[in-house]
């Protein structure tokens, strides 16, 4: 027997191993292997036989597991244990020859980690180079290998138990002790991915080199596993339910503050009522485990309201407000934080700008206002009056002559409007103009009459008046109040509104001697 001890055991830093590829197979140490058949021979030139795998626990009572067996030739490379269970050494023995064993010292080790373990085989001496997680742990004697076929998870005193993952065969010895592992091994022209791992174990296929097609199958006692992962850490909204995912093992048991729907299975629902660290253990046949933890932030779902259900009056719209959110979308598919609206039915959505979504409803009616008329446009004799009536069940009342009563006496030729208000506070609106008659004597004393400018700036000139009559200029504005009267004393008369007048709409009355007052004329003051 010869040892061999490492001088350089912190040569390399090795972190914890991601799984190189998305799965693994997972061997429980009683009858579990994976049988490599090989098309070629291995042993007539350099090859690498390298792959990932993890323990499941450091029972003493597994001194000595097999992590890889050539049959044909009796050799085996085992991972022994020291006396607390922790690994200690990589040995190789070839069977029947008691005075051949090669130890070599295993410079990093970890349980539920995993490890990369290669072999390098040299043609030309038939010697083994050992690597282990970025370490040359040594050479060993020569050991002729003439093998089609050889194990992984071998028979040794017991059989491995825990995962083994990314098997590759690859042309001569390309790992040394600069060796970095890469989270996944990426393929080249000296190194074909041989075995990668899927579902179906029976009679899994993998390339070697120069593509001759290669088989290995598993015996009883392997089982596939996916790669381990979790949902990612995440928010929601309170109350709202999260699917959760968890795979890489076969057994899964959860830990939370909030409520699982089952705590027992990879994809529980999570209801979310308060901020939580879940646990999740996820184990294997074999007993190999990992525990992920998730952050799940549960926010406070958003407030919106728009009020209760109202009614607004005809023809009136209602401005909806829905508060101050990160988006928006109506039931008119708008985006804005306000919506203008008419009757109907109107919702909106928001949402906050961590992404939680409240939504809220209005149903908008309408009051119908009692419909009412002054009558046609009419006219109105000189020196009498006319009734404006309008019914008595309305709220308010509001004519253009300022009165606020149902009824009021027309007795200038206006035009009179009014404004009512019902009991639930909608208005309507009508207009009625009035006129004199015309009278021909006045008429065609008048017809000559020129006002002008029209609209006037405060300063209008009036012409064309009868030498055999006296004419008055009066003035009256829209509510029919007497703004100012004049008397012309010449033919062409140019005269100023009062100073205070504000701009509007007035009315021109041309009042003779004879024949009383002519119709009006309409003049715009605009200063």
């Amino acid at each position: 027997m010869r040892l061999i001890l490492m001088l350089a055991l912190c040569t390399a830093s090795i972190a914890l191993f991601a799984q190189p590829n998305n799965g693994f197979l997972t061997l429980n140490g009683d009858t579990s292997q994976v049988n490599i058949k090989l098309t070629k021979t291995l042993g007539s030139i350099d090859k690498t036989i390298e792959f990932f795998f993890e323990t499941c626990d450091n029972n003493v009572r597994l001194n000595k597991m097999g992590l890889l067996t050539f049959p044909q030739q009796g050799i085996s490379v085992s991972l022994t244990t020291n006396t607390t269970g922790n690994a200690a050494n990589i040995q190789v023995e070839k069977l029947n020859n008691p005075n051949f064993s090669d130890i070599y010292s295993v410079p990093i080790y970890r349980h539920n980690s995993w490890n990369h373990f290669a072999i390098g085989y040299h043609a030309i001496d038939s010697t083994m180079s050992i690597y282990f997680n970025g370490d040359s742990l040594g050479t060993s004697d020569s050991v002729l290998l003439n093998s089609s076929e050889f194990f992984v998870g071998g028979l040794v005193t017991e059989y491995f138990k825990g995962n083994v993952d990314d098997i590759r065969l690859s042309d001569g010895v390309i790992y040394g002790a600069s060796y970095v592992t890469p989270t996944t091994l990426v393929t080249n022209a000296r190194t074909d991915n041989l075995f990668q791992f899927d579902v179906e174990q029976s009679s899994g296929k993998f390339i070697s080199l120069g593509n001759s097609m290669d088989t290995a199958y598993t015996s009883k006692g392997t089982w596939f596993i996916e790669e381990i992962s979790v949902t990612p850490d995440t928010a929601i909204c309170n109350g709202d339910t999260l699917k959760l995912l968890a795979s890489g093992g076969s057994k899964f048991s959860w830990t939370s503050n909030n409520n699982l729907t089952n705590d027992t299975v990879f994809n529980p629902k999570f209801v979310g009522n308060k901020s939580d660290t879940l646990e999740v253990n996820i184990s294997n046949e074999n007993g190999c485990f990992s525990m992920q933890t998730i952050e799940i932030i549960v926010d406070e779902k958003p407030v919106v309201s728009l009020g209760n259900d109202t009614t607004i009056c005809d023809g009136d719209v209602l401005l909806l407000v829905a508060g101050n959110f990160n988006q928006y979308l109506w039931s008119d598919n708008s985006t804005d934080s306000t919506n203008a609206v008419s009757t109907g039915k109107h919702w909106v959505e928001i949402e906050t700008t961590k992404g939680c979504k409240n939504a809220d409803t209005i149903v908008v009616d309408n009051y119908a206002i009692s419909t009412f008329n002054l009558g046609n446009d009419t006219l109105l004799q000189t020196g009498f009056t006319y009734e404006l009536k309008l019914p008595t069940y309305f709220s308010s009342y509001l004519w253009s002559t300022g009165e606020t009563t149902p009824t009021i006496l027309a007795t200038l030729p206006l035009p009179y409007s009014v404004t009512v208000t019902d009991t639930n506070g909608c208005t309507a609106s009508d207009v009625i103009a009035i006129s004199y008659p015309p009278v021909s004597v006045t008429e065609e004393n008048l017809e000559n009459l020129q006002v002008y400018p029209n609209p006037t700036n405060g300063i209008i000139t009036v012409s064309g008046f009868s030498k055999d009559q006296q004419t008055n200029i009066v003035v009256y504005n829209s509510m029919g109040k007497l703004v100012k009267r004049h008397t012309p004393l010449n033919q062409e008369e140019t005269f100023a509104f009062p100073a205070e007048a504000p701009n509007g709409i007035y009315y021109l009355k041309f009042e003779t001697s004879s024949e009383g007052s002519s119709a009006g004329i309409q003049i715009i003051l605009r200063r």
